[in-house]
C-alpha cells in the first residue's frame, strides 16, 4: 500500500534543488514521485512553479488546474492559476483566478497585485489602482506594490500622495534602485529637480551603470533647457544598457544623426529583435523616424512613423466615462478658480505666452512654425507643463487659492523660461491639440490670462 504522503527529506531536497535554479533536477525527482502521489499538493504545485518559471506556461496550467481539483478552497492555487493565464493571455481567465483566490483569502497581498497588473494589460485603470492600493494594505512592505501605485497617483496628477507612500516605502527599502528611481521621478515632477537629481545621483554612486538613472537625469536636464548635459546623461544611459530603448527614444529626440551613426545601427538591430513589447516598439519607431529624417532617408522616415502611429492607435483605449467625470470635476471646480483668478497687480512677468488651441491634426503645428518664424517669438513643442503643475487645481485635488494659481502661473513661466533666447518675450508654448482629452483652458484664463495670446484654430474640411 502507497504512502499517503512523500517523505519529507526528499521534499526538501526537491526544494533545494528549486531554490538553487536547477529546475531540471527538481522536475526530474518531482516527475518521479507524482507518479505515485497523483494528488499531493506540494508536488503539484512546484511542478506548476517549475514549468513556469521555464515559461512553460501551458504545461503549468496544468497542474494548477490539478491543485484547484484535489483542493479548491486552495488560494494560492488560483493565483498561481491567474499567474499562468495571465501570461497565456487569457485575461478574463486570469482576473476570474485572482478573484477567486481573493474570496477565499481576503487579505491575500499577492493576489491583489497580480490583479492590479493584469486590469493594467486590460486598460482597466481605475480597477487597476483600487486592486493595487489593496495590496499595499495587506502587505506594507511589497515594493513593487508601492512603486506600482505611486506611479498611477503621479498620472493621476496626485504627485503629493505619490510622494507619501514613497517616502513610507523608502523607510523598510532605502537601497531599493527601483524605488529611488521613482521616488526621483516623483520629485522631479513636484519641480524638485535639485532633489530629484540628488536622489539618482546617489543610486549612481552605488550602481554607476544604472542606465535608468542617467535616462532620468537626462529627462531633468532637458527640463532645465541644458540640452548638452542631457545629450552625454542619455548617451551614458544608452552605453549602460543598449536594450533601454526608453534612453535611446530620448537620445534621438536630441542627436543629430549621420548615416553610419552607432546609435542608429544600434537601434536597427533593437527593432530586428522578437519579444520587444508594443510600448518599446512605439517608441524605438519614433525614435527610428527621427533618426532617419536626419539623414535625409524620406522612405525609411514616413515607413517607422507609419509603424510608430499604428501601434500607438492600438494602445489608445478610449474611455467615454472618464472624459464624463474630468468634465463634470472641471465644470464643478470652474466658479472657484474664476472667483480667485488673478489680476495684473500679482504678477511681475512680462513674458507673453502664446496657446494655439486646436483640435489633433488641425494644423496647429503649422502654425506653430509659423509664429516661430519670427525673430521675437519662439516656439516650445508640446510641453507637459499645464497638466504638470495644473492637474491637481483644475480638477479640485489641490484648492483653487491665489496663492496655489500664483504657484502654478510662476512654475510655469520659470520653465518655459529654461528655453529661452537672451531678451525673447513671446513664447509658442504648450498646445492644447484635443480639447476633449486636455479641458484645462479655464485654468490657463485665469493665471496666465493676464500676459496671454491665444490662437483658436480650427481647420474645416
Amino acid at each position: 500500500m502507497s504512502e499517503i504522503q512523500p517523505s519529507q527529506e526528499t521534499l526538501k531536497e526537491i526544494l533545494s534543488y528549486f531554490n538553487q535554479d536547477n529546475f531540471l533536477k527538481a522536475e526530474e525527482l518531482a516527475n518521479t514521485l507524482i507518479k505515485e502521489y497523483s494528488n499531493n499538493i506540494f508536488l503539484l504545485k512546484i511542478l506548476g512553479v517549475i514549468h513556469a518559471k521555464q515559461g512553460k506556461f501551458n504545461k503549468a496550467l496544468e497542474y494548477n488546474k490539478r491543485v484547484i481539483t484535489v483542493n479548491p478552497k486552495d488560494s494560492e492555487g488560483y493565483n498561481n492559476l491567474g499567474i499562468c493565464y495571465k501570461n497565456l493571455n487569457f485575461i478574463e481567465e486570469s482576473i476570474a483566478s485572482f478573484k477567486q483566490a481573493i474570496r477565499l483569502n481576503s487579505s491575500y497581498a499577492d493576489a491583489y497585485y497580480n490583479l492590479s497588473n493584469v486590469y493594467e494589460m486590460q486598460g482597466n485603470d481605475d480597477d487597476s489602482f483600487a486592486a493595487n492600493l489593496q495590496a499595499v494594505k495587506y502587505n506594507t512592505r511589497n515594493i513593487k506594490a508601492y512603486i506600482q501605485m505611486s506611479e498611477k497617483m503621479m498620472a493621476r496628477g496626485r504627485n503629493e500622495d505619490a510622494l507619501v507612500h514613497l517616502e513610507t516605502a523608502r523607510t523598510f527599502a532605502p537601497n531599493d534602485s527601483e524605488l529611488s528611481i521613482c521616488y526621483g521621478n516623483c520629485l522631479s515632477k513636484l519641480d524638485r529637480s535639485d532633489d530629484a537629481k540628488k536622489c539618482l545621483n546617489e543610486i549612481l554612486m552605488h550602481d554607476p551603470d544604472n542606465s535608468d538613472a542617467h535616462n532620468n537625469i537626462g529627462s531633468i536636464l532637458m527640463d532645465e533647457g541644458n540640452a548638452s548635459e542631457a545629450l552625454i546623461a542619455f548617451e551614458r544611459a544608452v552605453s549602460s544598457n543598449k536594450k533601454n530603448i526608453k534612453s535611446s527614444f530620448n537620445l534621438a529626440q536630441i542627436k543629430k544623426y549621420t548615416l553610419d551613426d552607432p546609435h542608429l545601427l544600434l537601434m536597427e538591430s533593437l527593432h530586428q529583435l522578437t519579444g520587444v513589447n508594443q510600448n518599446d516598439r512605439c517608441l524605438l519607431s519614433f525614435a527610428l523616424a527621427k533618426a532617419y529624417g536626419d539623414v535625409g532617408d524620406l522612405q525609411k522616415e514616413f515607413l517607422f512613423l507609419e509603424e510608430g502611429n499604428a501601434i500607438r492607435r492600438d494602445q489608445i483605449k478610449y474611455n467615454e466615462a472618464e472624459d464624463i467625470e474630468l468634465f463634470s470635476k472641471l465644470k464643478s471646480n470652474f466658479s472657484q478658480v474664476k472667483k480667485n483668478s488673478l489680476n495684473i497687480c500679482d504678477i511681475d512677468e512680462d513674458i507673453v505666452p502664446i496657446f494655439i488651441v486646436g483640435m489633433p491634426r488641425s494644423g496647429t503645428t503649422l502654425v506653430e512654425h509659423i509664429l516661430s518664424s519670427h525673430d521675437d517669438i519662439m516656439g516650445c513643442n508640446e510641453l507637459p507643463y499645464i497638466s504638470q503643475f495644473g492637474a491637481s487645481i483644475s480638477i479640485g485635488h489641490a484648492k483653487p487659492t491665489k496663492e496655489n494659481l500664483l504657484d502654478f502661473r510662476y512654475k510655469y513661466i520659470e520653465k518655459i523660461n529654461n528655453f529661452s533666447r537672451d531678451g525673447l518675450k513671446q513664447y509658442v508654448g504648450e498646445y492644447i491639440k484635443n480639447v476633449f482629452l486636455d479641458t484645462r483652458l479655464h485654468l490657463i484664463l485665469h493665471t496666465i490670462y493676464i500676459t496671454l495670446r491665444i490662437i483658436l484654430y480650427v481647420m474645416l474640411i
